[in-house]
């Protein structure tokens, strides 16, 4: 698994709070113990951490900013409760994804 940062015109697109929550997801990943992360793009998975949050309006909201026609029921966490948002990319569309942004064009195997 390859986890990286949102990329924009071939650099990552990052903010203190961004590479921070990528720590956080690293340092989880790492602990399961089950997972090998690499540090190439080229992987089978490619983990994405979108950003952060905390509450369900917030993480509600963020839903609806990827995409306007998903209809999302409100998720049930608390106000004070933290979110990390992020997008998974399974074979041939990983590198496509890492590299061209966060929506792929064509399909994906």
């Amino acid at each position: 698994m390859f986890l990286t940062l949102p990329m924009t015109n071939g650099f990552a697109d990052a903010t203190h709070a961004l590479v921070e929550a990528q720590d956080q997801v690293r340092q989880s990943l790492e602990a399961l113990g089950e997972l090998r992360l690499v540090d190439r793009s080229q992987a089978d998975v490619v983990l994405t951490v979108l950003g952060r949050g905390r509450g369900d309006v917030e993480l509600t909201a963020a839903l609806r900013t990827l995409d306007h026609s998903v209809i999302a029921p409100p998720v049930p966490i608390g106000a004070t409760e933290r979110y990390i948002e992020v997008m998974l990319t399974i074979g041939s569309c990983g590198n496509r994804a890492t590299l061209a942004g966060l929506h792929p064009s064509g399909s994906c195997s």
